[in-house]
Protein backbone atom coordinates (compact mmCIF):
# COMPACT_ATOMS: atom_id res chain seq x y z
CA UNK A 1 0.00 0.00 0.00
CA UNK A 2 2.75 2.65 0.70
CA UNK A 3 4.40 2.12 -2.82
CA UNK A 4 1.19 2.36 -4.16
CA UNK A 5 1.32 6.57 -2.90
CA UNK A 6 4.89 7.34 -4.09
CA UNK A 7 7.61 6.71 -6.33
CA UNK A 8 10.54 4.77 -4.21
CA UNK A 9 14.06 4.69 -4.73
CA UNK A 10 16.62 1.56 -3.61
CA UNK A 11 19.98 3.87 -3.03
CA UNK A 12 23.31 2.18 -4.44
CA UNK A 13 25.29 5.14 -2.66
CA UNK A 14 28.19 6.09 -5.07
CA UNK A 15 30.79 8.89 -5.64
CA UNK A 16 33.88 9.50 -7.41
CA UNK A 17 37.05 9.25 -5.52
CA UNK A 18 40.08 10.85 -5.80
CA UNK A 19 42.86 8.84 -5.90
CA UNK A 20 45.71 9.19 -4.53
CA UNK A 21 43.63 12.08 -2.49
CA UNK A 22 44.48 14.29 -5.61
CA UNK A 23 41.35 16.47 -6.91
CA UNK A 24 43.19 17.31 -9.93
CA UNK A 25 43.56 13.83 -10.97
CA UNK A 26 39.43 13.29 -9.96
CA UNK A 27 38.86 16.72 -11.75
CA UNK A 28 40.68 15.21 -14.97
CA UNK A 29 39.22 11.92 -15.22
CA UNK A 30 35.17 13.26 -14.97
CA UNK A 31 34.74 13.12 -18.86
CA UNK A 32 36.31 10.01 -18.94
CA UNK A 33 34.08 8.48 -16.39
CA UNK A 34 31.30 9.78 -17.74
CA UNK A 35 31.45 8.47 -21.40
CA UNK A 36 31.47 5.03 -19.51
CA UNK A 37 29.17 5.73 -17.52
CA UNK A 38 26.07 3.98 -19.56
CA UNK A 39 28.60 1.07 -20.48
CA UNK A 40 28.98 0.44 -16.73
CA UNK A 41 25.60 0.25 -16.15
CA UNK A 42 25.26 -2.43 -18.70
CA UNK A 43 28.09 -3.75 -17.27
CA UNK A 44 26.92 -4.20 -13.68
CA UNK A 45 24.13 -5.49 -14.83
CA UNK A 46 26.00 -8.52 -15.56
CA UNK A 47 27.28 -9.14 -12.22
CA UNK A 48 24.27 -9.87 -10.62
CA UNK A 49 24.24 -13.52 -9.17
CA UNK A 50 21.00 -15.11 -11.03
CA UNK A 51 20.22 -16.09 -7.50
CA UNK A 52 19.14 -12.60 -7.36
CA UNK A 53 17.29 -12.30 -10.33
CA UNK A 54 14.92 -15.44 -9.11
CA UNK A 55 14.25 -13.87 -5.87
CA UNK A 56 13.22 -10.55 -7.58
CA UNK A 57 11.44 -12.35 -10.34
CA UNK A 58 9.67 -14.70 -7.42
CA UNK A 59 9.17 -10.93 -5.67
CA UNK A 60 7.30 -9.91 -9.01
CA UNK A 61 5.34 -12.66 -9.31
CA UNK A 62 3.48 -12.28 -6.27
CA UNK A 63 3.22 -8.25 -6.92
CA UNK A 64 0.98 -6.61 -9.37
CA UNK A 65 3.33 -6.04 -11.83
CA UNK A 66 1.87 -2.34 -12.51
CA UNK A 67 2.26 -1.19 -9.36
CA UNK A 68 6.31 -1.28 -10.99
CA UNK A 69 7.24 1.54 -12.78
CA UNK A 70 8.53 1.60 -16.19
CA UNK A 71 11.79 3.03 -16.10
CA UNK A 72 14.06 3.71 -13.92
CA UNK A 73 15.38 7.32 -13.18
CA UNK A 74 18.90 7.66 -12.24
CA UNK A 75 19.64 10.47 -8.99
CA UNK A 76 23.29 11.29 -9.24
CA UNK A 77 24.80 12.74 -5.45
CA UNK A 78 28.16 12.48 -6.39
CA UNK A 79 28.39 16.45 -6.26
CA UNK A 80 26.84 15.69 -2.41
CA UNK A 81 27.37 12.63 -1.21
CA UNK A 82 29.95 11.09 -3.08
CA UNK A 83 31.89 14.12 -2.24
CA UNK A 84 30.94 14.89 1.95
CA UNK A 85 33.12 12.63 3.22
CA UNK A 86 36.46 13.30 1.20
CA UNK A 87 39.31 13.79 2.40
CA UNK A 88 40.45 16.14 -0.19
CA UNK A 89 38.22 19.02 -0.31
CA UNK A 90 37.41 20.36 -3.79
CA UNK A 91 36.72 24.43 -4.68
CA UNK A 92 33.39 25.11 -5.86
CA UNK A 93 35.10 26.14 -9.35
CA UNK A 94 35.81 22.06 -9.35
CA UNK A 95 32.36 21.37 -8.24
CA UNK A 96 30.94 23.37 -10.82
CA UNK A 97 32.80 21.17 -13.72
CA UNK A 98 31.94 17.77 -12.00
CA UNK A 99 28.35 18.71 -12.44
CA UNK A 100 28.93 20.24 -16.32
CA UNK A 101 30.15 16.59 -16.92
CA UNK A 102 27.49 14.73 -15.16
CA UNK A 103 25.07 16.89 -17.49
CA UNK A 104 26.77 15.65 -20.26
CA UNK A 105 26.17 12.00 -19.22
CA UNK A 106 22.01 13.54 -19.61
CA UNK A 107 21.43 12.34 -16.32
CA UNK A 108 18.04 13.49 -15.20
CA UNK A 109 18.54 14.49 -11.57
CA UNK A 110 22.12 15.47 -9.87
CA UNK A 111 22.05 16.28 -6.44
CA UNK A 112 24.43 19.57 -6.06
CA UNK A 113 25.34 20.53 -3.01
CA UNK A 114 24.00 20.32 1.03
CA UNK A 115 23.43 23.76 2.94
CA UNK A 116 24.90 22.38 6.14
CA UNK A 117 27.19 23.68 8.28
CA UNK A 118 30.41 24.31 6.68
CA UNK A 119 32.04 22.93 10.89
CA UNK A 120 30.68 19.80 10.11
CA UNK A 121 30.77 19.01 6.77
CA UNK A 122 33.52 21.50 5.42
CA UNK A 123 33.43 19.62 1.56
CA UNK A 124 30.20 21.55 1.33
CA UNK A 125 30.83 24.97 2.41
CA UNK A 126 31.49 25.69 -0.75
CA UNK A 127 27.37 25.00 -1.97
CA UNK A 128 25.92 28.53 -2.08
CA UNK A 129 28.62 29.57 -4.76
CA UNK A 130 27.98 25.99 -6.94
CA UNK A 131 24.46 26.73 -6.76
CA UNK A 132 24.60 30.36 -8.14
CA UNK A 133 27.71 28.98 -11.10
CA UNK A 134 24.38 26.78 -12.05
CA UNK A 135 23.22 27.21 -15.81
CA UNK A 136 20.31 24.50 -15.64
CA UNK A 137 19.43 22.55 -18.23
CA UNK A 138 16.13 21.68 -19.49
CA UNK A 139 14.37 18.63 -17.99
CA UNK A 140 17.39 18.25 -14.80
CA UNK A 141 16.94 19.02 -11.49
CA UNK A 142 19.13 19.97 -8.99
CA UNK A 143 18.14 19.40 -5.91
CA UNK A 144 20.15 20.12 -2.54
CA UNK A 145 20.01 18.55 0.96
CA UNK A 146 18.19 20.85 3.38
CA UNK A 147 18.90 20.59 7.18
CA UNK A 148 16.92 22.99 8.68
CA UNK A 149 14.48 26.38 8.09
CA UNK A 150 17.79 28.78 8.00
CA UNK A 151 18.77 26.35 5.08
CA UNK A 152 15.60 26.05 3.22
CA UNK A 153 15.40 29.91 3.17
CA UNK A 154 18.93 29.97 2.01
CA UNK A 155 17.68 27.81 -0.59
CA UNK A 156 14.84 29.45 -1.63
CA UNK A 157 16.78 32.84 -1.74
CA UNK A 158 18.92 31.08 -4.46
CA UNK A 159 16.40 30.28 -6.49
CA UNK A 160 16.58 25.97 -5.38
CA UNK A 161 13.20 24.83 -6.86
CA UNK A 162 14.07 20.85 -5.20
CA UNK A 163 15.44 19.69 -2.21
CA UNK A 164 16.06 16.41 -0.05
CA UNK A 165 15.38 16.13 3.89
CA UNK A 166 17.05 13.07 5.60
CA UNK A 167 16.36 11.00 8.92
CA UNK A 168 16.84 7.21 9.50
CA UNK A 169 14.76 4.45 11.71
CA UNK A 170 17.94 4.54 13.76
CA UNK A 171 18.01 7.01 16.93
CA UNK A 172 21.29 6.34 17.51
CA UNK A 173 22.09 6.75 13.58
CA UNK A 174 20.29 10.23 13.85
CA UNK A 175 21.85 11.04 17.29
CA UNK A 176 25.74 10.42 15.97
CA UNK A 177 24.74 12.19 12.87
CA UNK A 178 22.58 15.06 13.68
CA UNK A 179 22.20 15.05 17.71
CA UNK A 180 18.58 14.34 17.15
CA UNK A 181 16.54 11.02 17.90
CA UNK A 182 13.67 10.17 15.06
CA UNK A 183 11.31 11.84 16.68
CA UNK A 184 13.07 15.18 16.82
CA UNK A 185 14.46 15.08 13.29
CA UNK A 186 10.91 14.43 12.26
CA UNK A 187 9.66 17.44 13.98
CA UNK A 188 12.24 19.41 12.14
CA UNK A 189 11.44 17.91 9.14
CA UNK A 190 7.77 18.79 9.20
CA UNK A 191 8.74 22.55 9.88
CA UNK A 192 10.64 22.18 6.59
CA UNK A 193 7.81 21.05 4.83
CA UNK A 194 5.44 23.21 5.66
CA UNK A 195 7.45 26.19 4.52
CA UNK A 196 8.75 24.31 1.13
CA UNK A 197 5.08 23.42 0.42
CA UNK A 198 3.82 26.96 1.02
CA UNK A 199 3.23 29.67 -1.54
CA UNK A 200 2.60 29.71 -5.01
CA UNK A 201 5.88 27.95 -6.11
CA UNK A 202 5.69 24.87 -3.88
CA UNK A 203 8.97 23.29 -4.11
CA UNK A 204 9.75 19.16 -4.76
CA UNK A 205 11.25 17.61 -1.54
CA UNK A 206 12.76 14.24 -1.97
CA UNK A 207 12.99 12.28 1.37
CA UNK A 208 15.90 10.12 2.07
CA UNK A 209 15.84 7.26 4.71
CA UNK A 210 19.48 6.04 5.79
CA UNK A 211 19.88 2.54 7.25
CA UNK A 212 17.15 0.96 6.14
CA UNK A 213 18.70 -2.66 5.69
CA UNK A 214 20.86 -1.78 8.63
CA UNK A 215 22.51 0.43 11.11
CA UNK A 216 26.01 -0.09 12.18
CA UNK A 217 24.72 0.83 15.76
CA UNK A 218 21.48 -0.84 16.38
CA UNK A 219 21.88 -3.43 13.60
CA UNK A 220 18.50 -4.98 11.96
CA UNK A 221 15.83 -2.27 11.32
CA UNK A 222 12.45 -4.14 10.36
CA UNK A 223 10.58 -3.30 7.81
CA UNK A 224 7.29 -2.22 9.87
CA UNK A 225 10.11 0.30 11.31
CA UNK A 226 11.36 1.66 7.89
CA UNK A 227 7.15 1.51 6.83
CA UNK A 228 6.18 3.68 9.43
CA UNK A 229 8.70 6.52 9.30
CA UNK A 230 7.70 6.11 5.21
CA UNK A 231 4.40 7.01 5.73
CA UNK A 232 5.13 10.04 8.19
CA UNK A 233 7.30 11.97 5.51
CA UNK A 234 4.27 11.05 2.74
CA UNK A 235 1.88 12.43 5.35
CA UNK A 236 4.20 15.31 5.58
CA UNK A 237 4.83 15.98 1.99
CA UNK A 238 7.40 14.39 0.35
CA UNK A 239 6.98 13.84 -2.66
CA UNK A 240 9.38 10.80 -2.92
CA UNK A 241 11.11 8.38 -0.71
CA UNK A 242 14.78 7.32 -1.31
CA UNK A 243 15.72 4.17 0.71
CA UNK A 244 19.16 3.93 1.65
CA UNK A 245 21.10 0.34 2.31
CA UNK A 246 23.83 3.36 4.10
CA UNK A 247 26.12 0.35 5.02
CA UNK A 248 25.81 -1.83 2.62
CA UNK A 249 24.36 -4.86 4.54
CA UNK A 250 21.26 -5.67 2.63
CA UNK A 251 20.68 -8.96 0.86
CA UNK A 252 18.12 -10.28 -2.08
CA UNK A 253 16.01 -11.16 1.01
CA UNK A 254 16.41 -8.74 3.23
CA UNK A 255 15.79 -6.38 0.32
CA UNK A 256 12.90 -8.57 -0.84
CA UNK A 257 11.16 -8.34 2.63
CA UNK A 258 11.06 -5.01 2.71
CA UNK A 259 9.86 -4.20 -0.60
CA UNK A 260 6.83 -6.67 0.22
CA UNK A 261 6.01 -4.78 3.13
CA UNK A 262 5.77 -1.97 1.39
CA UNK A 263 3.86 -2.83 -1.35
CA UNK A 264 1.62 -4.90 0.85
Amino acid sequence: MILKRCLFAIVIFSGVLADHGYASVLIRDLTKKTHQFSRGLRFASSLIHPEEIQSFERFLSNREKKTLPKHARIVEVGPRDGLQNEETILTPQQISLFIENLERANLPVIESGALVSKKAVPAMAGTVDVLRKLNPKPNTTYPVLIPSLEALREARDLGVKDIAVFTSPSDQFNGRNIRKTTKESLEVIRTILQQAKSGEDPMRVRGYISCVLGCPYEGYMSPERVGSLSLDLLDMGCDEISLGDTIGTGTPESTEDLLCHLFD
